[in-house]
């Protein structure tokens, strides 16, 4: 399944970024450290994910075909892969390696 990642910059000061998966979409908010995901609709799925514990200023997010969540944090350098439940999965960038400084965006496909 190919999908295309939606990539905006939001009115609203906290929200940095959004990602488009199938009918889902997620928005992070970089000032509260969490994740929400939304249908195609702009109704809210579940309660917003707590990513705070992994990510510093959750800017980019990423919905990937799997249907799992990669997250940016812009002030801990790093890119956090959660599963679509929210459980943490680990780092695919840990923080301090990588050559991340401010991450702020993810992107999938060529």
């Amino acid at each position: 399944m190919y999908f295309k990642p939606l990539c905006i910059t939001l009115a609203l000061a906290a929200c940095s970024a959004a990602a488009v998966h199938a009918s889902e979409i997620a928005i992070s908010d970089n000032a509260n450290n969490t994740v929400t995901l939304f249908t195609g609709t702009g109704t809210q799925i579940g309660s917003p994910i707590d990513v705070s514990a992994n990510t510093n200023g959750a800017s980019g997010v990423l919905i990937a075909p799997d249907g799992s969540i990669f997250v940016t944090g812009q002030n801990s350098n790093n890119v956090a892969h959660y599963a679509s439940s929210g459980s943490f999965l680990g780092n695919f960038v840990a923080p301090g390696s990588g050559g991340l400084s401010s991450a702020q965006d993810v992107k999938y496909g060529p």
